[in-house]
């Protein structure tokens, strides 16, 4: 005769303790905002991104970025047009460029979290201090022991990033950003004359797609780094090599941008796609853009 002791009953879907039907509820990951969903790029540079998936007119749009020990992801060296960029550092240490200097930051305590503001047109890249500072000039040169950061080098590193003004285009640039990289997009909703282009490009399609989301969504790469070639010039007056330096980089990635978001018009290459934007940021995005074309009328 079977027991009634509920020790010994066999879980069944009728049980009400079966672990089948109610597993105990999963811990969210830290520092994962609510509203985000994560992408995780695996390899060498791994990266996972939280990104919102709706808008709110009273909140920033904060994208979580998490760095595990030992990657070399780094954001690459960019400017913003339009845009003031904040990080906030909420563990581990990074390295932040700004403009000519480089720091390293470390967030402590939680109740010590580093703020880094980034205005306009200043170029800045960070990423892991570790991966940084593996380099020993690097070091020497911002006068720090190479062994600077290893303490952390087992920690992950955990940044939240967002714009002011606040803007969709944040997100949006992670969520096409990664679903090009990834490959995410669907191949039925590509029109005929992106597999035309696609074709004509081989392996530029991915690095063209990229640029058109770029441009569209204000974030600059500095595409070709003269890093010092034309110091001679500081001979003529002091700094003037680093200026022209900056003004020939500009030229070169706003000329590239230009042309690939022509040619990716006339091709429908779009920089926001629809398979790889949550609906709620589709929906802003749509909504945006026929209020600019009923601007433009």
């Amino acid at each position: 005769m079977p027991s009634n002791n509920p020790s010994t009953i066999p879980p069944s879907i009728n049980h009400p303790m079966s672990p089948e039907t109610h597993p105990p509820p999963s811990p969210p990951p830290p520092y994962a905002p609510p509203n985000t969903a994560a992408i995780t790029r695996p390899g060498p540079s791994s990266v996972t991104y939280h990104i919102p998936t709706t808008a709110s007119p009273t909140t920033a749009l904060k994208t979580t970025i998490h760095l595990p020990p030992n990657s070399t992801w780094t954001s690459g060296l960019h400017w913003h047009n339009n845009s003031t960029e904040y990080l906030r550092l909420l563990q581990g240490s990074i390295f932040a460029t700004l403009g000519p200097s480089t720091k390293i930051y470390t967030a402590t305590t939680a109740h010590a979290e580093a703020v880094i503001r980034v205005g306009p047109r200043v170029r800045h890249n960070w990423g892991r201090a570790d991966e940084y500072l593996k380099q020993r000039s690097r070091a020497e040169r911002m006068g720090l022991d190479p062994s600077t950061g290893e303490g952390e080098a087992g920690e992950e590193v955990v940044v939240e990033e967002w714009t002011a003004p606040a803007s969709v285009a944040k997100p949006l640039f992670f969520w096409n950003l990664n679903g090009v990289v990834t490959r995410r997009s669907a191949g039925p909703a590509e029109l005929r004359a992106e597999r035309v282009l696609r074709g004509l490009l081989g392996a530029y399609w991915i690095p063209f797609q990229l640029f058109v989301i770029f441009y569209a969504l204000d974030n600059y790469p500095v595409l070709v780094g003269l890093e010092g070639r034309l110091a001679w010039l500081d001979g003529v007056e002091s700094g003037v090599g680093r200026e022209v330096e900056h003004c020939v980089e500009h030229v070169v990635t706003f000329g590239v941008l230009s042309l690939a978001s022509l040619v990716g018009r006339m091709f429908r290459v779009e920089a926001v796609r629809e398979e790889r934007t949550p609906v709620g940021l589709w929906e802003v995005w749509v909504r945006e853009k026929d209020d600019g074309r009923k601007k433009d009328l």
